[in-house]
């Protein structure tokens, strides 16, 4: 009968944990980029920048940096996520979001930098996405979705 008991000290010595977030949240385009409106259901950690808005860099904490890969265009529907976490974002796993209303499909997330975590002397707790989807942001339509994030926290 094989042991398995190396490989399951060996994980329980790592103290890692993989949390997961399910936030809802909406965006509502205009035609002036700085008229977008994007809200959530967790206005107090979760926070966007559109072409026209940047609701990210008031959220940094001090000595916090984010840095994204992809600028925000309204046009093309490319938006910026921070997700603020309580506790140190050891790895971002997996991130992706779905719409809630019907009919609409081409949505793709990305890690905001390189490994999807903020940096600098008060970085660390929070992650950094980048989103697409098919629907532009520079006209009235709105974007009714859900961000789904899976990550790894150190415990212990």
């Amino acid at each position: 009968m094989p042991n398995f008991q190396a490989k399951d000290s060996q994980v329980q010595g790592r103290q890692l944990k993989v949390d997961r977030l399910v936030i809802p949240f909406t965006i509502v385009g205009s035609a002036t980029s700085t008229s977008v409106v994007a809200s959530s259901d967790e206005p107090s950690f979760m926070f966007f920048a559109t072409q026209g808005v940047d609701g990210i860099t008031g959220a940094l904490s001090s000595g916090e940096t984010a840095t994204y890969t992809v600028s925000p265009l309204d046009g093309t529907s490319i938006f910026n996520v921070l997700v603020k976490i309580s506790e140190s974002v050891v790895k971002v796993c997996s991130a992706r979001f779905s719409l809630r209303d019907t009919g609409v499909t081409g949505n793709t997330v990305k890690l905001g930098s390189a490994t999807g975590i903020t940096t600098g002397s008060g970085g660390g707790d929070s992650i950094m996405l980048t989103c697409t989807s098919s629907v532009a942001l520079n006209a009235s339509n709105t974007i009714t979705g859900c961000l789904e994030v899976d990550y790894v926290v150190a415990s212990g």
